[in-house]
């Protein structure tokens, strides 16, 4: 038979050793607590990591490469400008929600000025449209009835000379699938 007055001392002992426990795995903020009217400081609710790419470094990045402009828009993402070989190409950089991936997105033009067997030849066009293991996707929004050319995930681990690189690929995709997406010659009407 167990005698109470045996473990009454280490049944203290331990329930004061597991509330010393407990209060120094407390989590949540600590200091003091801000009184009322105290404003919150500025910031994202959810920084970035550490050498995760953000909107501005971009920026500051491909403002000093020859033939580009770039700046962030009020949403948040970027409009990237490169001008290359006699061609000028807008893009649109979007960020995830996480801020964890990027999608390149280039408009094309609306899609009603596009035949159905054009539109047709573009869906068969994203089976072919990979570079570098990159799907590249022609796609439309239902909200704006664009055309685009995407490329979906890409990491903001990258380096900003990455982000340039992938843009770069995509002039090139750009370009090499012109005869695919440009918009249909509209014939003189005469006078």
């Amino acid at each position: 038979m167990i005698c109470l007055k045996s473990l009454r001392m280490p049944l203290v002992f331990l329930a004061l050793s597991a509330n010393g426990l407990m209060a120094q795995a407390q989590t949540g903020p600590s200091g003091p607590v801000p009184g009322p009217g105290t404003p919150t400081p500025p910031g994202p609710i959810n920084p970035p990591a550490a050498g995760r790419l953000i909107a501005v470094r971009i920026v500051a990045f491909l403002q000093n490469q020859p033939g580009v402009t770039a700046r962030v828009l009020q949403s948040g993402n970027v409009a990237v400008t490169i001008r290359r070989d006699g061609w000028s190409y807008a893009f649109n950089i979007n960020f995830s929600k996480d801020g964890k991936s990027l999608t390149l997105e280039c408009p094309l033009g609306s899609i009603s000025q596009r035949s159905p067997a054009q539109l047709v030849a573009l869906l068969q066009e994203n089976d072919r449209v990979v570079m570098h293991n990159i799907k590249y996707r022609f796609t439309c929004y239902k909200q704006d009835q664009q055309l685009y050319l995407m490329a979906f995930n890409f990491s903001t681990d990258m380096t900003e000379a990455q982000v340039l690189d992938n843009l770069v690929r995509f002039t090139r995709i750009l370009h090499d699938t012109y005869e695919s997406w440009k918009l249909p010659a509209v014939a003189a009407v005469p006078q």
